[in-house]
């Protein structure tokens, strides 16, 4: 540098030719979280048609066209081969958690026709895997009890007064399948997936009665429609995301890359990009739900579950794995330079003393 007349404290930056320069850049880790305007476009576009298809299909269980179509059949009275499995299972599957009273007769409080399968976690599509086995396994009911007069939910775990209990896992599991199948097409249906613990949540005060979230929220929920079928065309709008986004993402990636692994899930460009779709699909949800003037029945629970699906590993990456990525990053990146410049060194070395060292006699006196 003294030799060509540059001033030692220039920045290196200076340095450099433009190649170089855009070399660092396209290799830096930012460069593969960056975002483009085909990326925009993807986020923007399955966002938008996402949150159009919450408000013109999901609708509200009451002014769903799809929910409705689904809750025109009954297994009761189909005549169809589920129909006849369904009432079938109704006989050969019958659960403790099945019950409205204890072992001793007492009656659980807010257990009915309507609400028993809300308030027993048995009957949740997912929750139910654990507690509903376990009460066959336990001859039990366990969930939440509701008093009305105080607008409350407790936890219960009581002897039931319904079938008896089961012996063997397998059989356990089987029996609770069985039934769940043998609920869920009839008028009241299955609770969406884990509706139900929000029973715990005695606490909020919404619309002029000044309900609690457990009661308002939850339960009225479920008895005004929003079971199992309508959540899963709720999850319409989620799916409208997935495709789009993901299909996008795989055409480019092959037409860039050919055959070779994509994984989109694990990749925290995607990751955020799918963030960012389901949370402008969230938000458009919020909005039908302000324009229904806070209608809980507006909430779109399927599509909150995928942005919260989302948001838990995003936040756990850009709180602890970002900087140990980063670092990776730059020392696969520099390693191999590091290597290439210990060759040129040692072959620079080797050079220098082959022209400038003197030769060395065996046996002369230095």
């Amino acid at each position: 540098m003294l030799a060509n007349g540059v001033d030692p404290l220039t920045p290196y930056e200076a340095l450099l030719t433009p190649t170089d320069l855009r070399r660092l850049a396209d290799e830096s880790y930012d460069a593969q979280l960056r975002w483009d305007a085909w990326d925009y476009t993807l986020v923007g576009l399955s966002g938008v048609l996402a949150a159009l298809t919450d408000v013109l299909l999901v609708g509200t269980p009451q002014t769903s066209p799809l929910t409705t179509w689904i809750k025109t059949y009954s297994s009761a009275t189909a005549n169809d081969w589920f129909g006849r499995w369904a009432r079938a299972l109704e006989t050969s599957c019958q659960v403790p958690y099945d019950a409205q009273a204890a072992f001793d007769g007492t009656r659980i409080p807010g257990m009915s026709g309507r609400a028993h399968r809300f308030q027993s976690l048995g009957h949740d599509p997912v929750l139910g895997f654990v507690f509903g086995v376990l009460d066959i396994l336990r001859g039990t009911v366990s969930g939440f009890s509701y008093a009305h007069l105080q607008g409350a939910h407790r936890w219960i775990m009581l002897p039931s007064a319904g079938a008896g209990q089961e012996t063997d896992l397998i059989a356990a599991m089987l029996r609770h399948l069985g039934h769940l199948v043998s609920d869920v097409a009839t008028p009241m249906g299955l609770p969406a997936p884990l509706l139900g613990l929000f029973q715990g949540i005695n606490a909020g005060s919404f619309g002029t009665k000044g309900h609690s979230v457990g009661q308002q929220i939850a339960r009225w929920m479920y008895l005004n429609g929003y079971d199992l079928r309508h959540f899963l065309v709720g999850g319409l709008s989620p799916a409208v995301i997935e495709m789009i986004v993901r299909g996008g993402l795989m055409l480019r990636h092959y037409a860039e890359y050919g055959e070779t692994p994509l994984d989109i899930a694990g990749h925290p460009k995607y990751r955020t990009m799918l963030l960012a779709a389901h949370g402008i699909a969230a938000l458009g949800n919020a909005g039908k739900v302000a324009l229904l003037q806070g209608n809980p029945l507006a909430i779109n629970v399927a599509q909150w579950y995928a942005l919260i699906g989302y948001l838990v590993p995003s936040l756990r990456y850009w709180l602890f794995d970002a900087h140990r990525l980063r670092m990776e990053h730059l020392e696969q990146i520099t390693e191999p330079a590091w290597d290439e410049l210990l060759r040129n060194g040692d072959a620079l070395l080797t050079r220098v003393l082959e022209l400038n060292s003197p030769a060395l006699v065996l046996g002369a006196n230095t």
